[in-house]
């Protein structure tokens, strides 16, 4: 069975907290951390779940990340591979019931992706200069 985790930042001092989802009006929801049992306020804007996948470090993926992606595709001829190197947005397309990883002109499944390959460098809150954009700070 797949582990069911949230992250978010805190409202407090913008830090990352981990745990279950607790949804409380429409503006803030609250993450209570699995290791403190503490209930923290977060920016509903940066919640993610966990995919339930790891990178090549082991590390957690979660939506929002800045994935950056290094992997071989089969050709269309099914006899060749095409590499592909990009930084993408780790994202849950709800139509699709599937999780992806989309860059500027690439996007694919992270169950398609060889993430023994790839690695989280950031996220899009933290990090949004990965993919082209400006940083907060």
């Amino acid at each position: 069975m797949r582990e069911i985790l949230f992250r978010g930042k805190r409202v407090d001092n913008g830090e990352w907290v981990y745990g279950l989802l607790c949804r409380v009006g429409n503006t803030y929801a609250n993450i209570v951390e699995k290791s403190t049992e503490v209930m923290c306020t977060v920016l509903t804007n940066t919640i993610g779940q966990f995919t339930g996948l790891t990178d090549k470090n082991g590390r957690k993926i979660f939506e929002g990340d800045v994935l950056n992606v290094h992997d071989q595709i089969p050709t269309f001829d099914g006899y060749n591979t095409d590499e592909i190197i990009y930084n993408g947005k780790v994202m849950y397309i709800k139509n699709q019931g599937m999780y992806v990883c989309e860059g500027n002109n690439d996007g694919n499944a992270l169950c398609a992706l060889n993430l023994d390959k790839c690695e989280v460098i950031g996220n899009i809150h933290d990090n949004p200069e990965l993919l082209g954009g400006e940083s907060d700070g």
